[in-house]
C-alpha cells in the first residue's frame, strides 16, 4: 500500500470534453487510413494541440460523392497550409504544424469537428534580398 496523504480538491481535473471552438496551432501525429460503419475507407488524422486533441476524417474513399469532395477540399487546405504542391504519401504530413479551426459537433456536443486549416505562421515569408544596384555611371571594375 502506498500512503497519498492527496486532497482532491486541491487539483483541477482535466476535462475529457471537446475544445472550445476556436483556432489552434497543432501538429499531425497520425494519418491512418479507418473504416467508416459504411465499410469504406477513410483517411484519419489526429492533431495534437496545445489544449487536446483533435481527429479529423477525410472520406476520400466514400461512395457519397459529395463526402469525397469534402475530402479532397480539406486535404487541399492542409497541403496548402504546410506550403505543398503534391501529397504523395501520409508520412508527409506527420510532424507538420498547422493551424486548425475547431468547433462543436451539431449532431453530437460532446465532439469536436474541424472547420478548416492554415499555415501555422500568420507571417509571410520574408523576401529575398535584392541585388545591389550598380550605378550606371560607374566605370568598370576592370578600368
Amino acid at each position: 500500500m502506498v500512503e497519498l496523504n492527496f486532497v482532491v480538491a486541491e487539483a483541477e481535473p482535466s476535462g475529457f470534453g471537446p475544445l472550445s471552438p476556436g483556432e489552434y496551432v497543432g501538429e499531425i501525429v497520425a494519418a491512418d487510413v479507418k473504416q467508416t460503419k459504411a465499410g469504406t475507407n477513410m483517411l484519419s488524422l489526429e492533431i495534437q494541440t496545445e489544449k487536446g486533441k483533435v481527429w479529423d476524417n477525410l472520406n476520400l474513399w466514400h461512395t457519397n460523392p459529395k463526402a469525397v469532395e469534402i475530402a479532397k477540399e480539406r486535404l487541399s487546405a492542409i497541403g496548402l497550409a504546410l506550403g505543398m504542391t503534391v501529397i504523395t504519401d501520409t508520412d508527409q504530413l506527420l510532424a507538420k504544424r498547422v493551424k486548425v479551426r475547431v468547433g462543436i459537433q451539431d449532431r453530437n456536443p460532446q465532439y469536436n469537428e474541424v472547420l478548416g486549416y492554415a499555415a501555422a505562421s500568420a507571417a509571410p515569408a520574408p523576401a529575398p534580398d535584392p541585388a545591389p544596384a550598380v550605378p550606371a555611371s560607374a566605370p568598370p571594375p576592370w578600368a
